[in-house]
C-alpha cells in the first residue's frame, strides 16, 4: 500500500504542475505578458504549442520519478544510501526532463519576443516537477539521494 501511495504522490505532483502551474500560473498570469507571437500567428496557436510541450517536460519528468522509484525500491535494493554507492543514480535520470526540455525549445513555436520566458518556464516545469516528486517520494533506501532531502525530509 505505501507503493501505491508513493506513486500516486509522484503522479498527483505532476498534476499539480500541470493542472495548476502550467494551466493557470503560467498560461493566464506570465506568458501573456511576456510572449508576442511571430506575424500571423495568434497567441492561443501558440499558447498550444507551450501547453502541448509543457506537457510532455511534466510528463517525462514524472516518468523518470517513477522509474527512479521502481529501480530504488525493486531493483537497487539496499539497506542503507551510504552503502550503496548508487547515489549518482538519482543524477542519471536528471536527463530525461533535461531532453524533453531540449525538445520544447527545439519545437515550442517561435516568438517575437519573449521566448527566454517560455524556455525558463518549460525548464522549471520538468525540472522541479522530477525534483519534488523524488524529494517527497523517493524509496525509503533512497530517500536521501535527491538534493538537500536530508534537510527537508527529517523523521519521515
Amino acid at each position: 500500500m505505501k507503493h501505491a501511495l508513493n506513486l500516486f504522490g509522484m503522479i498527483s505532483v505532476a498534476f499539480l504542475f500541470y493542472f495548476v502551474i502550467v494551466s493557470i500560473l503560467e498560461e493566464q498570469y506570465i506568458l501573456p505578458q511576456a510572449i508576442i507571437p511571430l506575424a500571423g500567428v495568434r497567441f492561443d496557436q501558440w499558447l498550444n504549442s507551450f501547453r502541448y510541450w509543457a506537457g510532455i517536460g511534466v510528463a517525462t519528468a514524472v516518468s523518470a520519478s517513477i522509474l527512479w522509484y521502481i529501480l530504488g525500491q525493486w531493483i537497487l535494493r539496499v539497506n542503507n544510501l551510504s552503502d550503496s554507492g548508487k547515489r549518482g543514480t538519482w543524477f542519471l535520470f536528471v536527463f530525461l526532463p533535461i531532453a524533453a526540455n531540449a525538445a520544447a525549445i527545439i519545437f515550442t513555436r517561435q516568438a517575437q519576443v519573449g521566448m527566454w520566458a517560455a524556455y525558463t518556464l518549460h525548464a522549471v516545469n520538468a525540472l522541479l516537477c522530477y525534483y519534488i516528486s523524488t524529494l517527497l517520494f523517493s524509496p525509503p533506501s533512497y530517500k536521501y539521494a535527491p538534493p538537500l532531502a536530508s534537510l527537508i525530509r527529517v523523521g519521515w
